[in-house]
């Protein structure tokens, strides 16, 4: 496989698209509670609830925006909307359940759930900073997408270019498939399509162990400077050890000064 820009620009372009589609994702659900809000302002309207009514209606139009334009403006706002709301049901649930109603639990962890999200949406802006002045070129972003399709379609069993395996751990847990490309690997890690293009010394796979029951090994993986828990087949850990040799020999002989 040959690439159509340089692995910089891939996977500039894999993040913008990552990023991108993120923020719709939590705009959706943006949207969904904004109508919400609105619409239990309405049924059990009051002069307090005009106040709900209007925090909906912000996240829902915060929300809108953040589809058709996502930037750092739009989730910063939709950011202090989801937190905006979820003070609100914090707040009302607790009141309730101070009188002897428990029934309103689900309210008060909805709350919590919004206010971390929102809190969410200020991290993820600073993330999307670096795309406020630059877009990717069309085709390259074509070229992502079909690279994504492919590597996802591929199976580890039948293709001897093709890894798979899982992270574990709390901070990230993911099956990540991988094509090997020359001295090169790409990494899609599912379901949230996250896509790394990366040189033979940006992974490494290191086996921990054997699992109890099963096949499966304990690896710690390493992609660039972030560290995770994993399992990996013996299949996928084989073919990924004898890419890493190969590229290390090619490396060796780079290096090794000619001989007279």
């Amino acid at each position: 496989m040959e690439f159509i820009a340089n692995m910089e620009e891939m996977q500039k372009t894999a993040d913008y698209r990552f990023y991108k589609n993120k923020i719709k994702g939590g705009a959706i659900g943006s949207i969904l509670f904004g109508i919400i809000a609105v619409g239990m302002g309405i049924h059990f309207f009051n002069i307090f609830n005009l106040i709900l009514i209007s925090i909906g209606l912000f996240l829902f139009t915060c929300g809108i925006w953040a589809i058709i334009d996502p930037n750092p403006t739009s989730l910063i706002l939709d950011g202090v909307a989801l937190i905006m709301v979820g003070l609100w049901n914090i707040v009302l649930a607790a009141l309730e359940i101070a009188f002897g109603d428990f029934g309103v639990g689900i309210w008060l962890v909805a709350g919590i759930w919004q206010v971390v999200a929102g809190i969410q949406s200020f991290k993820e802006s600073k993330k999307f900073t670096q795309f406020t002045s630059w877009k990717p070129e069309g085709h390259i972003l074509k070229e992502v997408e079909e690279i994504l399709k492919k590597i996802k379609k591929e199976n580890p069993k039948k293709e001897n270019n093709i890894i798979e395996f899982r992270l574990t751990s709390l901070k990230d847990s993911a099956t990540v498939k991988g094509e090997l490309v020359g001295d090169r690997i790409v990494l899609v890690k599912l379901p949230r399509e996250q896509i790394y293009f990366l040189n033979s010394r940006e992974i490494e796979i290191e086996v921990k162990g054997k699992v109890l029951i099963g096949k499966q090994l304990k690896v710690e993986v390493k992609i660039k400077d972030e560290s995770n828990s994993g399992l990996i087949f013996p299949e996928s850990y084989e073919r990924y050890e004898k890419w890493k040799s190969q590229m290390k020999k090619d490396e060796d002989i780079i290096k090794a000064p000619d001989m007279v």
